[in-house]
Protein backbone atom coordinates (compact mmCIF):
# COMPACT_ATOMS: atom_id res chain seq x y z
CA UNK A 1 0.00 0.00 0.00
CA UNK A 2 1.14 3.36 -0.48
CA UNK A 3 1.41 6.47 1.72
CA UNK A 4 -1.64 7.62 -0.06
CA UNK A 5 -3.85 4.41 0.63
CA UNK A 6 -2.12 4.17 4.31
CA UNK A 7 -3.30 7.52 5.27
CA UNK A 8 -6.89 6.73 3.67
CA UNK A 9 -6.97 3.58 5.66
CA UNK A 10 -6.11 5.57 8.69
CA UNK A 11 -8.60 8.47 8.22
CA UNK A 12 -11.38 5.27 7.51
CA UNK A 13 -10.10 4.12 11.06
CA UNK A 14 -10.43 6.68 12.74
CA UNK A 15 -13.63 8.31 11.54
CA UNK A 16 -15.47 5.16 10.58
CA UNK A 17 -14.63 2.00 12.30
CA UNK A 18 -13.07 3.12 15.53
CA UNK A 19 -16.32 5.15 16.66
CA UNK A 20 -18.66 1.84 15.26
CA UNK A 21 -16.48 -0.59 17.50
CA UNK A 22 -16.85 2.49 20.58
CA UNK A 23 -20.70 2.64 20.01
CA UNK A 24 -20.85 -1.50 20.17
CA UNK A 25 -19.13 -1.28 23.63
CA UNK A 26 -16.38 -3.47 22.05
CA UNK A 27 -13.38 -1.14 22.22
CA UNK A 28 -12.55 1.86 25.50
CA UNK A 29 -10.62 4.89 24.28
CA UNK A 30 -7.44 5.55 26.56
CA UNK A 31 -5.09 8.33 25.49
CA UNK A 32 -3.89 7.97 21.77
CA UNK A 33 -4.88 4.16 21.89
CA UNK A 34 -7.96 1.58 22.16
CA UNK A 35 -8.66 -1.02 24.30
CA UNK A 36 -10.48 -3.89 24.32
CA UNK A 37 -13.40 -4.36 26.49
CA UNK A 38 -14.06 -7.14 28.68
CA UNK A 39 -16.88 -8.56 26.92
CA UNK A 40 -16.77 -12.82 27.52
CA UNK A 41 -18.48 -12.70 23.63
CA UNK A 42 -14.74 -12.35 21.82
CA UNK A 43 -14.07 -14.71 24.28
CA UNK A 44 -16.67 -17.02 22.84
CA UNK A 45 -15.29 -19.98 20.69
CA UNK A 46 -18.49 -19.53 18.30
CA UNK A 47 -17.62 -16.12 18.13
CA UNK A 48 -13.78 -16.74 17.44
CA UNK A 49 -14.91 -19.09 14.72
CA UNK A 50 -16.45 -16.42 13.11
CA UNK A 51 -14.04 -13.90 12.90
CA UNK A 52 -10.91 -15.75 12.05
CA UNK A 53 -13.56 -17.51 9.42
CA UNK A 54 -12.71 -17.27 5.52
CA UNK A 55 -16.26 -15.68 4.81
CA UNK A 56 -18.55 -18.47 3.91
CA UNK A 57 -19.97 -19.12 7.34
CA UNK A 58 -20.46 -15.24 8.62
CA UNK A 59 -22.37 -15.20 4.91
CA UNK A 60 -24.32 -18.78 6.06
CA UNK A 61 -25.12 -16.99 9.74
CA UNK A 62 -26.01 -13.35 7.95
CA UNK A 63 -28.42 -15.16 5.49
CA UNK A 64 -29.79 -17.11 8.61
CA UNK A 65 -30.25 -13.64 10.94
CA UNK A 66 -32.01 -12.35 7.32
CA UNK A 67 -34.74 -15.01 7.23
CA UNK A 68 -35.13 -14.56 10.91
CA UNK A 69 -36.52 -10.81 10.49
CA UNK A 70 -39.79 -11.72 9.11
CA UNK A 71 -41.50 -12.17 12.15
CA UNK A 72 -43.70 -15.51 11.01
CA UNK A 73 -40.55 -17.06 10.58
CA UNK A 74 -39.11 -16.49 14.00
CA UNK A 75 -42.42 -17.54 15.33
CA UNK A 76 -42.18 -20.82 13.25
CA UNK A 77 -38.61 -21.83 14.29
CA UNK A 78 -39.53 -20.91 17.87
CA UNK A 79 -42.56 -23.77 17.83
CA UNK A 80 -39.97 -25.63 16.10
CA UNK A 81 -37.19 -25.54 18.67
CA UNK A 82 -39.20 -26.05 21.50
CA UNK A 83 -41.36 -29.02 20.04
CA UNK A 84 -37.32 -30.35 19.97
CA UNK A 85 -39.03 -32.81 17.52
CA UNK A 86 -40.11 -33.24 13.62
CA UNK A 87 -43.77 -31.64 12.93
CA UNK A 88 -46.34 -31.45 10.39
CA UNK A 89 -46.72 -28.11 8.80
CA UNK A 90 -50.28 -28.35 9.62
CA UNK A 91 -49.67 -28.50 13.88
CA UNK A 92 -47.24 -25.46 13.39
CA UNK A 93 -49.51 -23.55 11.15
CA UNK A 94 -51.87 -24.09 14.43
CA UNK A 95 -49.07 -22.91 16.79
CA UNK A 96 -48.62 -20.17 14.61
CA UNK A 97 -51.94 -19.01 14.82
CA UNK A 98 -52.30 -19.22 18.03
CA UNK A 99 -49.90 -16.21 18.67
CA UNK A 100 -51.12 -14.03 15.65
CA UNK A 101 -53.79 -11.85 16.30
CA UNK A 102 -57.30 -11.69 14.15
CA UNK A 103 -57.40 -8.53 12.68
CA UNK A 104 -60.73 -8.49 10.62
CA UNK A 105 -63.57 -10.05 12.65
CA UNK A 106 -64.64 -11.82 9.51
CA UNK A 107 -61.87 -13.89 9.77
CA UNK A 108 -62.10 -17.35 11.43
CA UNK A 109 -59.33 -19.03 13.37
CA UNK A 110 -59.52 -21.62 10.68
CA UNK A 111 -59.50 -19.42 7.78
CA UNK A 112 -56.36 -18.06 9.85
CA UNK A 113 -54.67 -21.17 10.11
CA UNK A 114 -55.24 -22.21 6.43
CA UNK A 115 -53.61 -18.94 5.30
CA UNK A 116 -50.80 -19.68 7.60
CA UNK A 117 -50.39 -23.52 6.11
CA UNK A 118 -49.98 -21.95 2.61
CA UNK A 119 -47.49 -19.40 3.80
CA UNK A 120 -45.46 -21.84 5.69
CA UNK A 121 -45.40 -24.37 2.36
CA UNK A 122 -45.46 -21.93 -0.38
CA UNK A 123 -43.11 -19.01 1.23
CA UNK A 124 -41.60 -19.37 5.12
CA UNK A 125 -40.61 -23.00 4.98
CA UNK A 126 -38.33 -22.82 1.76
CA UNK A 127 -36.78 -19.71 3.34
CA UNK A 128 -35.88 -21.23 5.79
CA UNK A 129 -34.55 -24.54 4.48
CA UNK A 130 -33.00 -22.63 1.80
CA UNK A 131 -30.41 -21.15 4.73
CA UNK A 132 -30.27 -24.66 6.72
CA UNK A 133 -32.28 -23.32 9.46
CA UNK A 134 -34.92 -26.76 9.07
CA UNK A 135 -35.13 -29.25 7.42
CA UNK A 136 -38.09 -30.90 6.01
CA UNK A 137 -37.79 -34.68 6.36
CA UNK A 138 -39.08 -37.53 3.79
CA UNK A 139 -42.75 -37.92 6.23
CA UNK A 140 -43.16 -34.20 5.56
CA UNK A 141 -42.85 -33.74 9.19
CA UNK A 142 -40.17 -30.18 10.16
CA UNK A 143 -37.53 -30.06 12.36
CA UNK A 144 -35.76 -27.14 13.46
CA UNK A 145 -31.39 -27.74 13.22
CA UNK A 146 -30.25 -23.99 12.74
CA UNK A 147 -27.07 -22.79 14.79
CA UNK A 148 -29.30 -20.07 15.84
CA UNK A 149 -30.48 -20.52 19.66
CA UNK A 150 -33.99 -18.84 19.54
CA UNK A 151 -35.27 -20.50 22.23
CA UNK A 152 -32.81 -18.43 24.76
CA UNK A 153 -34.40 -15.06 26.34
CA UNK A 154 -32.06 -12.36 27.10
CA UNK A 155 -33.51 -9.76 30.45
CA UNK A 156 -34.36 -12.91 32.65
CA UNK A 157 -37.83 -15.24 32.03
CA UNK A 158 -40.14 -12.96 31.23
CA UNK A 159 -37.07 -10.73 29.21
CA UNK A 160 -37.94 -10.57 25.12
CA UNK A 161 -36.94 -12.96 23.21
CA UNK A 162 -33.06 -13.12 21.63
CA UNK A 163 -31.02 -15.00 18.93
CA UNK A 164 -27.71 -16.18 20.02
CA UNK A 165 -25.37 -18.70 17.60
CA UNK A 166 -24.75 -21.84 19.03
CA UNK A 167 -21.85 -23.98 18.09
Amino acid sequence: MDSSGSDRAAIALHHDVLPRLEDAGLIVPEDDSVALTGLSALEDPVVRDLLADDGARAERLAAQIGALAEPRRRRICLVLAERGAPVSASNVARAVAATEVIDDPATSYADLVDRIHVSLVHEHLPALESVGLIDRRPDDRIEYVGPVDVTRRSGGAAGPRAVSVIG
